[in-house]
């Protein structure tokens, strides 16, 4: 696999943390996190890399952060779905953008926050998190872009984590495990079950991710400090 080089691009309008967001090398959207004041918000912004600039769209229903988002284009529009999430407690909360707004669709069956999200909008999978009390989960929950099914969670429960691929073909990595410690563990998605996969060279939690299971990209986190370590995965190792 070939090294790729990161370059700037223009700053998001709102700084924000905990935030959910998507997207590829063309474009990118954001939504929702805790801004500098602090106050969780619904703020959403879409990128495209033929603009180069962010614009501000209709926020939220409910502001949350530690959500989930995943995105895609649609003719001219970013279409999307965010899930779960906090505010003051931990949610279910299901909301899908049309390009324009944010409509509510039915909950997750598990409460969480602090979770990974990957796949289509209206093909999505949530996994992982922490519950009431800090709990860590290893639910997982496909999406068929009306309801959320439950289906076989992860080999290690984990909150802090990311992941990517498709509700057939699945990865999740990184994040922060029981004791607590910070995770190397990855494990890849078939649509039915999770099994174990190469460690990251690097365990980092409060990462980012995305492409595919046999080629994927995890980057940034908190590996003790702020890390700026990338990795691509090829399927096999990282």
């Amino acid at each position: 696999m070939s090294l790729g080089v990161w370059s700037s691009e223009e700053n998001l309008n709102t700084a924000r943390y905990y935030l959910g967001g998507g997207g590829s090398s063309l474009f990118a959207a954001s939504t929702g996190g805790r801004d500098d004041n602090p106050n969780i918000v619904g703020t959403t912004e879409e990128f495209l890399v033929a603009g180069n600039s962010w614009q501000t769209s209709n926020d939220l229903n409910t502001n949350r952060e530690g959500l989930c988002a995943v995105f895609k284009p649609s003719g001219a529009d970013i279409v999307g779905t965010s899930f779960n999430g906090y505010t003051g407690s931990h949610l279910t909360t299901t909301e899908e953008y049309d390009g324009t707004s944010w409509a509510s669709s039915n909950g997750t069956n598990t409460l969480r926050s602090m979770g990974a999200g990957f796949a289509d909008p209206s093909l999505a999978v949530a996994t992982g998190g922490q519950n009431s009390g800090s709990n860590y989960v290893d639910d997982t929950e496909e999406y068929d872009g009306t309801c959320w099914t439950a289906a076989y969670g992860l080999n290690t429960a984990r909150r802090f984590l990311a992941g990517c691929g498709t509700q057939t073909a699945g990865l999740s990595f990184g994040g922060e495990e029981s004791g607590p410690t910070t995770s190397n563990k990855t494990e890849e998605y078939d649509g039915s079950s999770w099994s174990n996969g190469s460690n990251l060279n690097t365990a980092r939690e409060k990462l980012a991710g995305n492409g595919s299971q046999s080629a994927g990209i995890s980057y940034g986190g908190d590996d003790g400090s702020d890390s700026d370590v990338t990795e691509e995965y090829d399927g096999v190792s990282w």
